[in-house]
């Protein structure tokens, strides 16, 4: 039998090269065992892994104390510890180093010694995240050095275990150190290894107190018997998907990601969301908020991922969603979010849909309500077109009310109609002047640019507002030529509700924001826009919105010279398609009354959502309330109940065991610069490259559920646990006495300890 030690410093590169060399060494038909030791402190701290090599099978499954080589991954830990410690003479190391094996100082007698400079392999393969990236390297150079295992054995365990770019780059690394290293043959013979029975009991009695209990079981042994709780693998609900509103399983197709699986993680993200490549770019990513990595490091870049994603349906491997036959007919008023979230989930259970669009284009405030600059036309029109090709029909130029009714559609035997029209109809600020020549709502402005209509912006332009449409306003009146522009904002920045990216783009971009500032006159002269005038405010109680009301400062008043005022305070409903329908009501805030749980309007067989009637809300909100809607259709009409969702735990930072985690820093998605944007409304954010996509998919810690780590495995004192493709996490319940380590050590928080008697 050859035993060896690996020596890194945190994370699992140790652990990895050691997994990667018993999968090599299986390949060969021979017998190999590999578990990880990290002792008291593990962040950061040195870190062993233990791997034994045989011909036969391998009972023993204590640490290594007497190694037969070693094997050090961070090249100034020799430094630091003492590496050499037990190590037998005549033995072999494999040394991360850029000395010559000459240079290399032992405290041990060595027959063999390897270098190779892993650091400068991996960076010149990797890049700027190289240091972390040496096993694979490492793994080449023990090839090189001792002759135990085959280079393209490694290779080939690597695949097995690695995918996509990740894949690729160790196999150059394996290929480079195993050429660069250089090895230097000493005339040393081994000493016998004779053990002390001193030492022997102190050995059995360190790894008694270390796992709690004696190693040395017979295997046939069925100490389940002793038993009295067994370990349950759980799959937890991560709080990124507890936080969308539209339940995306983003864990899942995060994995499917790191594994290089794009067209099944592209699949599994539209059985949650029709427009992944649109929310990519403009969702508010309320996952990221609850990502439980922001407590460790940095939340990971959910929304620069799905983008991604999104964007990979664009490919021409990807087919459309092919519905064929004819069922029931849907009428859906409105191509919004909402309007086109209910016409995909119909049509994916063969209704037959039609979109009716007031407006002369497609996609509702997605088309007219967001500048070019964060989501192109040209996406807008893919996404739509993926749903087009499932049978739905979208009529534009159709008016709710004056074009069509909904009378008139129930009797062209539609089964249900969806109202999903928005709100589009401005609020203003109401103060004196804001009828003059000059003032433009911001969603007004924003449409005729959309539109392609002629938009003229005063030199001088001041916004107000707080929320994304005032600050894309802002953003949209400099690039059709505004040489100033100003947002007013009556709160601070803190309670800005607009979202933290967009204010920055918005000060990069040079745009002034006067906190704690409010209109109170527009200053006119022959009824066009000179001016506002403003006074300072101060913030008293939080309101019903949670946030501090805003008190004015009294005498604080002053001018800002202007010539064109874009108020953006909001949007609400335009309702005016039912009046005379006494059978929908309305709420005391303008929107459409319709039951939370499946959307109904008063109305039989008329249901509505999105923003006509939540009020002015996001997209994936939107997106949510379509998908419940269509829902609730397919439910009325095919006498099913309404399905119910499982209650599940959501797992917290505290449930996971985050010591086997390494920081890293979180992708930035690159952007034009700040002096490129001004002039054009060419898309800021210009996408992520794919080795960066797969690179924050692998920060995922998982949460909830186990992704076949094997720690577990290689922990278990007793050997009994298995961790397969094949069969998922399995112990064998009639060995295991239910120590729970499996439990205590998950990093995921996959496994609990439940009470058998």
């Amino acid at each position: 039998m050859k035993e060896i030690v690996f020596y890194a410093r945190g994370g699992q590169g140790a652990v990895t090269a050691a997994a990667v060399l018993v999968a090599a060494l299986s390949l060969e038909g021979k017998y190999a065992q590999a578990f990880p030791f990290f002792g008291g402190e593990r962040r950061g701290a040195p870190v062993k892994a233990f791997l034994r090599i045989d011909d036969k099978p391998i009972t023993t499954r204590s640490q290594i104390y007497k190694p037969d080589c070693i094997v050090v991954l961070d090249s100034k830990l020799p430094g630091s510890m003492n590496v050499f410690d037990g190590l037998k003479q005549g033995g072999i190391a494999v040394f991360n180093s850029s000395l010559s094996p000459a240079d290399i100082k032992t405290k041990v007698a060595l027959a063999k010694i390897g270098a190779v400079d892993a650091n400068q392999i991996a960076d010149d393969i990797f890049g700027s995240m190289a240091i972390p990236f040496t096993n694979f390297a490492m793994l080449g150079a023990f090839a090189a050095t001792t002759d135990w295992v085959g280079l393209d054995s490694i290779v080939k365990a690597s695949y097995s275990k690695f995918t996509g770019n990740t894949a690729k780059n160790n196999e150059k690394s394996t290929h480079a150190a195993f050429k660069d290293t250089q090895v230097m043959n000493f005339d040393v013979k081994a000493l016998p290894d004779v053990a002390s029975p001193q030492q022997t009991v102190a050995r059995k009695l360190k790894m008694e107190l270390l796992l709690g209990m004696a190693v040395n079981k017979a295997s046939t042994a069925k100490t389940g018997s002793w038993r009295t709780r067994k370990p349950l693998s759980v799959d937890m609900l991560p709080p990124c998907t507890d936080n969308c509103p539209a339940g995306i399983r983003i864990r899942d197709y995060l994995e499917l990601v790191e594994k290089d699986r794009l067209p099944e993680a592209l699949q599994l993200l539209l059985e949650d969301n029709p427009l992944p490549a649109i929310t990519g770019r403009v969702c508010y990513h309320p996952c990221e908020g609850g990502c439980n990595r922001k407590n460790f490091d940095e939340p990971l870049a959910i929304h620069s991922i799905e983008r991604f994603v999104g964007d990979y349906g664009a490919g021409p491997d990807i087919p459309a969603q092919n519905v064929t036959g004819e069922k029931d007919k849907i009428a859906v008023i409105g191509s919004g979010p909402a309007g086109l979230s209910a016409a995909y989930y119909l049509a994916k259970k063969n209704y037959s849909v039609t979109i009716f669009e007031a407006l002369p284009v497609s996609g509702g405030m997605l088309r007219v309500g967001i500048p070019e600059y964060r989501l192109p036309g040209s996406i807008l029109d893919r996404e739509i077109a993926r749903i087009s090709k499932m049978g739905v029909e979208i009529k534009n130029n159709v008016i709710l009310g004056k074009d069509i009714t909904i009378d008139k559609l129930l009797k062209q035997g539609y089964k249900a109609v969806f109202i999903a029209t928005g709100a589009h109809r401005a609020q203003m600020l109401g103060i004196p002047g804001e009828d003059a020549k000059g003032v433009v709502p911001g969603v007004s402005f924003l449409r005729d640019i959309r539109l392609g209509k002629k938009v003229k912006v005063g030199a001088k332009t001041v916004v107000n507002g707080g929320g994304n449409v005032a600050v894309d306003a802002a953003r949209s009146a400099l690039r059709l030529g505004a040489k100033e522009v100003v947002i007013l904002y009556r709160r601070s920045r803190e309670e800005m509700p607009a979202g933290e990216e967009e204010i920055a783009a918005c000060e990069a971009e040079g745009i002034k924001i006067e906190f704690l500032t409010a209109p109170a006159e527009i200053l006119t002269k022959a009824g066009k826009v000179t001016g506002i005038k403003c006074i300072r405010m101060k913030l008293a109680r939080k309101d019903e919105s949670g946030r501090r009301n805003p008190i004015p400062v009294q005498g604080s008043d002053f001018n800002i010279d202007a010539e064109m005022v874009v108020p953006a305070v909001g949007q609400s409903p335009d309702l005016t398609f039912i009046q005379g329908d006494d059978q929908i009501t309305i709420t005391g805030r303008g929107t459409i009354t319709a039951d939370s749980k499946n959307l109904k309007t008063a109305r039989e067989r008329v249901y509505a959502g999105g923003d006509v009637v939540t009020g002015p809300a996001t997209v994936v909100e939107a997106i949510a309330a379509g998908k419940k809607a269509a829902v609730a259709i397919d439910s009325a009409i095919s006498g099913q109940p309404l399905p119910e969702t499982p209650e599940r735990d959501v797992i917290t930072y505290q449930d996971l065991n985050v010591e086997y985690f390494t920081k890293e820093p979180r992708q930035v998605e690159p952007e034009l610069p700040a002096g490129k944007r001004k002039s054009a409304f060419k898309e800021v954010n210009t996408g992520p490259k794919e080795s960066a996509v797969m690179h924050e998919a692998g920060r995922c810690f998982h949460c909830g559920a186990c992704n076949l780590c094997e720690i577990c495995s290689s922990l278990c004192p007793e050997g009994i646990l298995s961790t397969n493709e094949g069969t998922g996490w399995k112990p064998d319940l009639e060995q295991c006495k239910g120590c729970g380590i499996c439990a205590v050590e998950c990093p995921r928080g996959a496994v609990t300890m439940v009470l058998e008697r």
